[in-house]
């Protein structure tokens, strides 16, 4: 038989000696307790009609059973004529919590979902057709064919809200996992934890799985189970938080926070006691004085003077036994409240980059019923980075694979930040690193970065993304490898409001025989040429391209001119579908080069057939010869497209009345005539009278309010073209 711990004992003793006088609280129902809900769609075999709304009853903390009566599940917010209306009768006057209620489609049952279940046995699920009437009021439209669902995933205005006496307690789509992860054929939304500090966590935190059985968290593992499973039983969660890295410096002090219903909230909770434990145990020992007084001010579930606390640390080395118990007034419910706060002094240096773990054991509650349930922990335990050296002033930094510029973002920036480092030493690894991840470590400035300051440079040890002790071309590699990557830092180095360039990004555009052009020709190809004009001390140059249809991208070259006299040079271009991140660098050591046209690169783009040329340019950046960062101006063509032969496209409206638009194309510059005649060959109009026009698409008004009906013909000349088209005036 397992030995129980003596803080546990003494736990259970002076708790029971205080329930002989704890008055229990009744818990009050509330209709606002159902939080969760989510629509979901039948499989293929069943349908569209064959869906079902899934409600997961959480309760306030203190209720462990809700009445559900008068609650409406309705097409709208506010008044509406279309809803399902929980009965008033037993079943639904004390729900527990932790109950799953699926709802479906009583016309077209799916398959997916268990025999019907009309009671809270075993499981506490209740599985229930919508048109019954035994258990629902229904009103107006509630299920019917495709077009008429409850619930329609594809239109967020018809999504489902809950509410009670008047009131909209919940809007489908503004919380829980149905604001951002509407399933499809054969999926359930499951609930994947997380209740925090009494709210509900972002649709970020919650997991959408597909499974083909059951109904939530059925046939789910992990977080999802105890998490239902932890409202049902009442048993509450517990937590252990601290920061990372910090100090291992001998006399520096490192504190641990124990919380209650962090992930699954408390209720009626009078007692709680686990054992603290951690590794490397001879170099921490407990203050003196939370060991003579554990019930700590301000960290305390009961407030202060409710409360009192037991610790031991004699019985097993390297464990804190604790226990806290309720003395007054009624028990904790909520969520994220404090236990404590654990404090270890180190009694001697920790080796640099030396990694502990803390976790809690023997984790247990008391309920205001007198019944002790084990508490539920989400992690192992909390792991710690002790950095305990310095280098020219400067601490130990986190440092994220691909970030150069510590901004917390891979991107661009990255690459022209590492050219104002390459070939430096990349400062020491601390502890073991899979670089095939994208994720931070500890790094060691070795001091080559001592006399930089990291509020404005770029250190160089940020930039040695493969650890190999060096700046170089695998560190560019690692940029690309971890391209949108994010991290977050005790210590960052964010660029906002960049200072604008004296020099300007332009663009310029050449045919097949090199001329210079702003009007392209449908299916001819181009060099679109960007270029740094008046260029003083360019050492990178970074942009970013979109295009769309209109653009068919070939293929692209590095322009020589950038890359004159440099020994290394950095050539980042990414390519993506219809877009480009472009990076270009000459390196520190070979010294920046100016001009009054730089050339950059060159794409190649193939035009297709339409009106307009769209080429997005976004975040032009340069950095100088020191390496500071600039915003760049740009300079753009306006580029349009010219037909690639003449056509008399036609008219619309026809038949028309009574007016019409006559659309045409012209390949080049030409006198063009537009007329219109009637069946008798007879001129009726002339809409342009042979007028020079330049290349390009045009529509021609003609007004037949003054002619009668009938059929009339229009005809386009030019010296070397004509053609002729039918239109009908109908009155």
């Amino acid at each position: 038989m397992k030995r129980l711990s003596i803080s546990f004992v003494l736990f259970v003793f002076f708790v029971l000696v205080i329930l002989a006088a704890q008055r229990l609280f009744a818990q009050t129902p509330t209709p606002k307790s159902v939080i969760f809900n989510e629509w979901s769609q039948g499989n293929t075999t069943d349908g569209a009609s064959a869906e079902w709304v899934e409600l997961l009853v959480v309760g306030n903390p203190c209720d462990t059973v809700l009445n559900l009566a008068g609650l409406r599940l309705q097409k709208v917010a506010g008044v509406s004529t279309n809803y399902i209306e929980f009965k008033n009768i037993p079943l639904w006057t004390a729900v527990p919590r932790g109950t799953i209620i699926v709802i479906y489609n009583g016309a077209n049952k799916s398959s997916v979902l268990p025999a019907d279940d009309f009671s809270f046995s075993g499981d506490y699920k209740v599985v229930i057709p919508h048109n019954n009437a035994t258990y629902f009021t229904t009103s107006g439209t509630t299920w019917g064919a495709g077009t008429e669902m409850f619930a329609n995933s594809f239109n967020s205005s018809q999504q489902p809200v809950l509410r009670y006496g008047g009131t909209d307690i919940f809007v489908w789509g503004t919380d829980g996992p149905g604001a951002g992860a509407y399933p499809g054929t054969n999926q359930l939304v499951y609930y994947k934890s997380h209740y925090n500090s009494g709210t509900y966590t972002p649709v970020s935190n919650w997991e959408v799985a597909a499974y083909n059985a059951g109904y939530p968290a059925s046939y789910n593992t992990g977080d999802n189970i105890l998490f239902v499973q932890g409202l049902r039983q009442n048993r509450p969660s517990i937590k252990l938080e601290t920061t990372s890295p910090v100090s291992g410096m001998m006399g520096n002090t490192i504190y641990f926070d124990v919380k209650l219903g962090c992930e699954i909230p408390a209720a009626n909770v009078i007692g709680v006691s686990f054992i603290f434990y951690r590794n490397w145990q001879d170099y921490f020992s407990v203050q003196g004085a939370f060991y003579n007084t554990p019930y700590v001010p301000g960290y305390n579930l009961w407030g202060n003077g409710n409360g009192t606390a037991l610790a031991d640390l004699v019985v097993e080395p390297g464990r804190l036994h604790y226990s806290t118990f309720r003395t007054s007034g009624p028990p904790y419910c909520g969520g994220c409240g404090y236990v404590t706060r654990i404090p270890l002094v180190i009694q001697g240096t920790l080796p640099n980059g030396a990694v502990c773990n803390f976790m809690l054991l023997e984790m247990y509650a008391m309920l205001s019923n007198g019944n002790v349930v084990s508490l539920i922990k989400f992690d192992e335990g909390v792991d710690v980075t002790f950095i305990t050296g310095t280098a020219g002033g400067l601490m130990y930094y986190k440092v994220g694979k691909g970030d150069s510029d510590h901004d917390g973002d891979v991107d661009l920036s990255d690459v022209t930040a590492l050219a104002t480092r390459f070939g430096e030493q990349g400062g020491a690894v601390q502890g073991i690193v899979n670089w095939n991840t994208c994720s931070t470590i500890i790094r060691d400035p070795w001091g080559v970065d001592a006399s930089r300051d990291p509020s404005t440079d770029v250190l160089a040890m940020w930039c040695d993304h493969n650890g190999d002790g060096r700046v170089g071309n695998l560190d560019v590699l690692a940029i690309g490898l971890c391209w949108n990557s994010s991290y977050t830092y005790t210590k960052s180095n964010p660029v906002k409001n960049l200072p604008l360039a004296s020099s300007e990004l332009a663009l310029k555009v050449y045919n097949r025989n090199g001329q210079l052009v702003k009007k392209l020709i449908p299916g001819e190809e181009y060099d679109f040429v960007y270029s740094v004009m008046n260029a003083n001390d360019l050492l990178t140059a970074s942009f970013e391209l979109n295009w769309d249809d209109n653009l068919e991208f070939i293929d692209y070259k590095i322009s020589e001119p950038f890359k004159k006299n440099s020994t290394n040079f950095i050539e980042f271009v990414k390519m993506m579908n219809k877009s480009a991140a472009i990076a270009l660098a000459r390196v520190w050591y070979d010294g920046s080069i100016s001009g009054d046209e730089i050339e950059l690169i060159r794409f190649k783009f193939k035009v297709n057939q339409t009106n307009d040329i769209k080429l997005d340019l976004m975040n032009p950046e340069l950095r100088d010869g020191s390496g500071k960062l600039y915003r760049m101006p740009v300079n753009l063509p306006d580029l349009t497209s010219s037909p690639s032969k003449f056509a008399l496209i036609g008219n619309y409206p026809n038949p028309f009345n009574p007016s019409t638009i006559i659309k045409f194309e012209l390949p080049e510059q030409s006198y063009v005539s537009l007329k219109v005649f009637n069946t008798l060959g007879q001129l009726v109009q002339v809409l342009i009278d042979n007028e020079i026009l330049e290349a390009g698409r045009y529509e021609k008004l003609f007004d037949g309010s003054k002619l009668t009906t009938g059929i009339y013909f229009y005809k386009l000349e030019t010296p070397n073209h004509s053609a002729i088209k039918k239109m009908v005036l109908i009155k």
